[in-house]
């Protein structure tokens, strides 16, 4: 739903609260935030999403990298 408002925020918002809950987020719940900073071209949100990534141990495939670049 945050995504089909364009709202990055909301979208990466959700995510950030599945560790709390428990919840080990995997790659699939990041890609539409990071999808909707890049395309907005909020490129330091983008990198945001990324270092999350990096710190629960998700890392970016293709499609994700492809954003980014």
């Amino acid at each position: 739903m945050a995504i089909s408002m364009g709202n990055g925020d909301m979208a990466f918002d959700m995510v950030k609260q599945m560790k709390p809950l428990g919840i080990n987020p995997i790659l699939r719940p990041y890609g539409p935030a990071l999808s909707a900073f890049c395309n907005n071209g909020d490129i330091e949100k983008a990198f945001g999403v990324k270092e999350k990534m990096f710190e629960h141990g998700v890392y970016p495939k293709e499609p994700e990298l492809e954003a980014l670049l």
